[in-house]
């Protein structure tokens, strides 16, 4: 949860500081901090997502086919939601500067191929999954 929260809160600033950006008076020092910023988060996400590989997702058994719990499926959820919660801030900072334009092109570049490499990964194929399970819940039915 720790590590989620800190990259939120970091995509947040970005978006934030993207979003006033034409009401500061410095505007390269602001869009060279968020470059790096949004560099560390997608950077960050991606070791976590490259760490759970599809042998991890298979539980163990015993001889007797009793699972083995050696904690690694209490990982995953926590994995996911560090990759969605990237993904979807991601998404929408992509969306801040396209409509901003301008001096912001590097920021809508940098943002949109994180995201595109993050679901790339193991693991954004499955956020994808889970946001797609999501829409097909009850009131698609």
């Amino acid at each position: 949860m720790v590590v989620e929260d800190f990259i939120s809160e970091q995509l947040n600033l970005i978006k934030d500081s993207v979003s006033d950006i034409k009401k500061m008076h410095s505007e390269s020092e602001i869009l060279k901090a968020g470059q790096e910023l949004l560099g560390a988060a997608i950077r960050l996400s991606s070791i976590y997502c490259r760490s759970i590989t599809n042998s991890d997702l298979m539980p163990t058994y015993q001889k007797d086919d009793i699972p083995v719990d050696d904690g690694r499926m209490e990982v995953m959820p926590h994995i996911v939601n560090i990759a969605s919660c990237t993904i979807e801030n991601l998404y929408e900072l992509g969306i801040l500067a396209a409509t901003g334009g301008g001096n912001l092109v590097t920021i809508l570049n940098i943002s949109w191929k994180g995201v595109v490499s993050l679901l790339q990964l193991e693991v954004g194929k499955e956020v994808m999954a889970s946001k797609i399970l999501k829409l097909e819940g009850p009131a698609f039915l």
